[in-house]
């Protein structure tokens, strides 16, 4: 969670706005108070409905991500603070005698040496075709750009996430379903959800929904069935495949 003590900030990205863009003003402006006490507290606030919850938990992973980078940077700081950081600067002086100034040579000389060094280690190799690549021990280019790709993945299969779980509710409410909605998306669906997008794409999705609130059967409405299934009966792979068909 946030530290106050440690963050005093927090940034917002233009890809988030499309989780939130339908919410109105007055939800818009509790889900920012909301976002500034958490941060500022590292307490979750009380919210007033659900859908601005939903979008809170979507802004707050990233937020989250960005905290645990910023709390990585700091370590490495006081590590760095630890085993003595920068050497001191020496006091200015207008006269300079010779052992200074031949020391100061040394220095300059050892100095380039590392340079060019650490620019051999690191620069691209060619092979015998003309093509660049690079040297097999500089993994740190390679790591930063899976992390990165990682954490991209990641918004955006949240997105997913909200967006399915907001159009399964409007479909409930549009419909006049007796369906129950779907509050919250815990580890169990989200690992159910993760095994359907797989398989399905999102309008064979939104398909297997709307034939669920069409459904006598889910519905409760049937001599075999008096109660109305609920989300974790529609992503049991069986079932979602029938919802898709529409042979429920």
């Amino acid at each position: 969670m946030p530290d106050a003590a440690m963050k005093e900030s927090f940034v917002l990205y233009t890809s988030q706005y499309e989780a939130i863009a339908e919410l109105s003003a007055q939800q818009k402006g509790e889900l920012f108070d909301a976002l500034f006490q958490y941060v500022s507290t590292g307490e979750e606030p009380q919210f007033s409905d659900r859908e601005i919850k939903m979008a809170f938990n979507f802004m707050r992973i990233q937020i989250d991500r960005d905290n645990a980078k910023y709390e990585e940077v700091c370590e490495h700081r006081r590590a760095a603070g630890r085993k003595g950081g920068r050497p001191r600067k020496q006091a200015d002086s207008y006269e300079t005698n010779a052992s200074d100034e031949k020391q100061k040579k040394q220095m300059v000389f050892s100095e380039s040496k590392k340079s060019k060094s650490k620019h051999n280690d690191n620069e691209y190799d060619n092979d015998n075709d003309g093509n660049t690549k690079l040297k097999l021990g500089d993994t740190s280019l390679v790591s930063k750009t899976e992390k990165e790709k990682k954490e991209r993945e990641a918004v955006e299969e949240e997105k997913r996430f909200v967006n399915f779980l907001k159009y399964f509710n409007q479909q409930i409410e549009a419909n006049g379903s007796s369906i129950k909605p779907c509050k919250q998306l815990d580890d169990e669906r989200r690992e159910a959800l993760r095994l359907i997008f797989r398989k399905y794409t999102p309008e064979q999705m939104m398909q297997a929904v709307r034939n669920m609130m069409y459904s006598n059967f889910a519905n409760g409405r049937t001599g075999s069935r008096k109660k109305a299934a609920d989300i974790d009966w529609l992503l049991q792979p069986k079932n979602f495949k029938h919802a898709y068909e529409g042979s429920l």
